[in-house]
């Protein structure tokens, strides 16, 4: 859960995330970014993690463990969280 982060900090706690996941032969995780607040001056969510998310996801540094990802079922975030499977170990 990234709910409370800067930009750098939820950058670092997701690596660290994914990192001990793998290590730990994971495979299904759930990360939650929050939908964001909307702003109805602009008509625009204000999230700054939630864009941010899939950006990263295609960084090398955390495309080495990911197989997949999506967004979750509302019931699990919805707009605000994904599912990511990792990469099986070799």
């Amino acid at each position: 859960d990234l709910h409370g982060y800067s930009q750098d900090q939820a950058y670092d706690a997701l690596y660290d995330f994914f990192e001990r996941n793998y290590r730990a032969q994971k495979r299904y995780l759930l990360v939650i970014t929050g939908k964001g607040k909307f702003c109805y001056d602009t008509y625009r969510n204000k999230g700054i993690l939630k864009p941010k998310l899939p950006l990263w996801f295609y960084d090398s540094l955390f495309a080495k463990y990911i197989s997949v990802y999506h967004k979750a079922a509302p019931c699990h975030g919805g707009d605000g969280a994904y599912y990511v499977v990792l990469k099986k170990q070799k």
